[in-house]
């Protein structure tokens, strides 16, 4: 099976803003056909995953901070 990906972010001011949509062909969100299925944003100074895995949902079904990702979070050993 092939599947198309896009991964855009947006431009606000003349900057790049702080967020990242994730669009994969054939999926979509209730609140736009075709629309992202994931977001990445900064908020309140932590970067959140923001995923619609059910099409039906207005709100997004998952949230994950990404605050344990930094590589400073990283244990001793495991590089």
């Amino acid at each position: 099976m092939s599947v198309s990906t896009r991964i855009g972010n947006s431009i606000n001011n003349g900057s790049v803003d702080t967020s990242c949509d994730i669009y994969i062909t054939g999926m979509g969100s209730c609140a736009e056909e075709f629309g992202a299925i994931a977001y990445i944003e900064f908020y309140e100074g932590k970067y959140t995953l923001r995923v619609w895995a059910d099409i039906n949902q207005e709100d997004p079904t998952h949230s994950i901070d990404l605050s344990g990702a930094y590589e400073s979070e990283r244990l001793e050993g495991l590089r």
